[in-house]
C-alpha cells in the first residue's frame, strides 16, 4: 500500500512546493515590473518625455530587481519594454521561462510566469530644480536680489517644512 501511495503523495507535495515557489516568484516578478515601469515614466518625464530614457531605466530598474534573486540554474528572464509616446505611458512585460519546477513543469510552457505592468507620465512640466533635504526649512532659499528664472521648468522642494521653499527680500523666483 506504501509503495503505491508513495508516489501519489511524493507529487502531490512537490505541486503544492511548486505552487508555493510560482506564487513568491510571480509576486516578485510583479514587483520589478511595477517598480520599472513606474520609475521610467517618472524619468521619462523629467525631460520632457525621452522614450530612449524610458526603455533604459526600465531594463536598469528589471535587472536590478531580477539578479541575485534566488531562482533555479537556467532560469532565464525576458523583458519587454514598449513605450507609447503619445500616451506617455510605459508598459513593461517580463517571462520567466526555463525554471525547474518538480510538476507544474510538465504542465506549464514558456513562459511558465507572465507579468505586466504599465505607468503613465502625467504633466508636461520639466523639473528643473530640485530641493532633496526633507527635514530642512528652506531648502531652496533666495535672498537678496536673486532672481531664479526657469520658463517651462518646475521648482520643487521635498522639505516637509512649510518654509521648504523660500523667497525673502526682493529675491524673485519665475518658474512653472
Amino acid at each position: 500500500m506504501t509503495a503505491l501511495l508513495a508516489p501519489l503523495l511524493l507529487g502531490l507535495t512537490g505541486g503544492v512546493v511548486d505552487l508555493y515557489v510560482q506564487q513568491n516568484q510571480q509576486a516578485m516578478m510583479k514587483t520589478a515590473a511595477d517598480s520599472a515601469a513606474l520609475a521610467a515614466a517618472k524619468e521619462a518625464s523629467l525631460k520632457g518625455w525621452s522614450a530612449q530614457t524610458a526603455r533604459s531605466v526600465a531594463n536598469s530598474v528589471i535587472m536590478a530587481n531580477v539578479e541575485g534573486k534566488a531562482f533555479s540554474h537556467g532560469t532565464s528572464f525576458v523583458a519587454d519594454v514598449r513605450v507609447d509616446e503619445s500616451a506617455k505611458s510605459v508598459e513593461v512585460i517580463l517571462d520567466m521561462n526555463q525554471h525547474s519546477f518538480f510538476v507544474l513543469g510538465y504542465f506549464r510552457k514558456d513562459p511558465q510566469i507572465r507579468v505586466s505592468s504599465t505607468a503613465r507620465a502625467v504633466g508636461e512640466t520639466s523639473l528643473c530644480v530640485i530641493g532633496l533635504d526633507p527635514a530642512s526649512a528652506s531648502t531652496i532659499q533666495l535672498s537678496g536680489e536673486a532672481k531664479l528664472t526657469a520658463p517651462g521648468c518646475a521648482v520643487q522642494s521635498n522639505s516637509k517644512s512649510a518654509n521648504g521653499l523660500a523667497s525673502v527680500d526682493t529675491a524673485v523666483l519665475d518658474a512653472a
